[in-house]
C-alpha cells in the first residue's frame, strides 16, 4: 500500500521515487472541474438558504413567503426553475400557487398534485415527495420516466435535473418545493441535505403563518360555526348604525336564544349538541342569505342584525314568518330528527339606543322578557 504522490499532473510515484503509473491529464483536469462546480454549486445554496432565511423573518403572508422564495432560488443562479405547489388537507390534491424562470403561467396550470396512490400522477416526483414525506430526486430528466410528461418542455430550457423537497406543518405534508438545475447530477447528497433544511425553514415559516392567521381568525369568528363572534358582530352593527344616521333608516338588532338546548347537550353529548349549533348556523344563514348579518356570541345564543329597516311591522312579519318556518324544520341529530324552538330579543335603533352596545342590552332586556312571558319574539 503506497502513498502515492501525482507530479506534472501526469506521473505517479511512490515515496522512493519509483514511477508506479501515468495519469490521464484531462480526468485530472475534468474531476478539477466538477470539483469546482460542486463548490460553486454549494456556495450558491448557501446563499439561497442565507437569503430565504432572512425572508422568513419578516414575511406576513403565505402567499408572498411561497413567491419570494421561488423568486431568490433562481435569483440567486442556484436554479434554473422553482415552483411551490400546496394541497388540501381533506382530499390530498392540490395546484401549483408560485412559480418563478423558465416557463409560463400554462406550464404550472397543467402540473397536477396529489398525495394519493394510483392515480396517473402519483408516481410524479413532486406527488411522491407529498405522499412518502421525503425528498424525490431525478438526477436526469433526459431518461427518467416520471417526468415523461414534461421533459421535452424541461430540457428545452435547459432543465437537466429537479428535485422536490414535501413542506411539512404539524407533522403532515401540506405542499411541495420543487426546484430545478441546469446539470445533470446536480442534487448529490450533501445539496440534497442542504436543500432539506431550505425546505425546512419554509416549513416553518408557513406553521407560524397558519398559528398567526389562526389566531386572527379566532378573534373575529366562532370556530365551531365559522360566524362571527361577538366583537366582530357589534363592529358590523356599529357600521350599520353610522349608515342609519346618514339615510335616515332604522336598524335591529335580535338576539336568538334556542329552547332546550342543555337537554340536548346533557342526552345526547357535546358532540351532537355542537352538530345542531352547525345545523343552526347554517339553517340561518340560508335563510338571510348573508351570513355576515349573523353572529354566535354564546354557547346557544345567536345575533342577528337587520339594516335599513322601514317599519317595525315589516319587521315583525319577517321575525314571524322566519320563527314559524324555524320551528317546523326538522334538525338531524344521531339519526334521529329534532324540532327546535328558540325566543328572540330585538332592540331598534335609533328608538331603544343611540349606540350599538345600548341596543346590545336591551335586546338583551327583551329576550330576557319573551323567555318569560313564552312569546316567540319581543321588541
Amino acid at each position: 500500500s503506497h502513498r502515492f504522490i501525482r507530479w506534472n499532473n501526469s506521473v505517479l510515484r511512490s515515496d522512493a521515487g519509483e514511477v508506479i503509473g501515468v495519469a490521464s491529464l484531462g480526468e485530472d483536469v475534468t474531476e478539477q472541474q466538477r470539483s469546482n462546480s460542486r463548490i460553486k454549486r454549494l456556495s450558491r445554496v448557501y446563499a439561497v438558504l442565507s437569503d430565504i432565511n432572512a425572508l422568513i423573518v419578516r414575511v406576513q403572508d403565505r402567499e408572498e413567503l411561497f413567491q419570494e422564495a421561488c423568486r431568490i432560488a433562481v435569483d440567486a443562479s442556484a436554479f434554473r426553475m422553482a415552483w411551490i405547489g400546496v394541497i388540501d388537507s381533506q382530499t390530498l390534491e392540490g395546484k401549483v400557487v408560485a412559480w418563478h424562470g423558465g416557463q409560463d403561467e400554462d406550464f404550472a396550470s397543467r402540473i397536477k398534485l396529489t398525495a394519493h396512490e394510483g392515480t396517473p400522477y402519483s408516481d410524479r416526483p413532486a406527488c411522491r415527495a407529498l405522499r412518502e414525506s421525503r425528498p424525490v430526486v431525478c438526477n436526469d430528466i433526459a431518461t427518467d420516466a416520471s417526468v415523461v410528461a414534461f421533459r421535452d418542455e424541461l430540457l428545452a430550457i435547459g432543465v437537466k435535473s429537479g428535485a422536490s423537497f414535501p413542506l411539512t406543518v404539524a407533522g403532515r405534508p401540506t405542499g411541495v418545493l420543487t426546484l430545478y438545475a441546469a446539470e445533470c447530477n446536480a442534487f448529490d447528497d450533501e445539496e440534497t441535505r442542504q436543500l432539506l433544511k431550505l425546505a425546512g425553514n419554509i416549513s416553518f415559516a408557513l406553521d407560524h403563518i397558519e398559528k398567526r392567521e389562526r389566531l386572527d381568525y379566532l378573534a373575529y369568528y366562532d370556530e365551531l360555526t365559522g360566524l362571527a363572534n361577538r366583537s366582530l358582530f357589534l363592529e358590523r352593527v356599529a357600521q350599520y348604525v353610522r349608515g342609519a344616521l346618514v339615510d335616515d333608516s332604522k336598524v335591529a338588532l335580535g338576539l336568538i336564544d334556542l329552547e332546550r338546548f342543555k337537554n340536548i347537550n346533557h342526552s345526547l353529548g357535546r358532540p351532537s349538541g355542537d352538530a345542531l349549533l352547525r345545523q343552526v348556523a347554517d339553517w340561518l344563514t340560508e335563510k338571510l342569505g348573508d351570513a355576515t348579518l349573523l353572529a354566535r356570541i354564546g354557547a346557544d345564543l345567536f345575533a342577528v342584525v337587520f339594516p335599513n329597516i322601514k317599519s317595525e311591522g315589516d319587521l315583525a312579519r319577517l321575525l314571524e314568518r322566519t320563527m314559524e318556518a324555524f320551528v317546523r324544520h326538522p334538525f338531524s341529530l344521531n339519526d334521529a330528527v329534532f324540532h327546535i324552538g328558540a325566543k328572540v330579543g330585538v332592540a331598534l335603533f335609533p328608538d331603544d339606543g343611540a349606540d350599538c352596545d345600548t341596543l346590545f342590552k336591551n335586546a338583551e332586556a327583551a329576550l330576557r322578557k319573551a323567555k318569560l312571558a313564552g312569546d316567540p319574539y319581543l321588541f
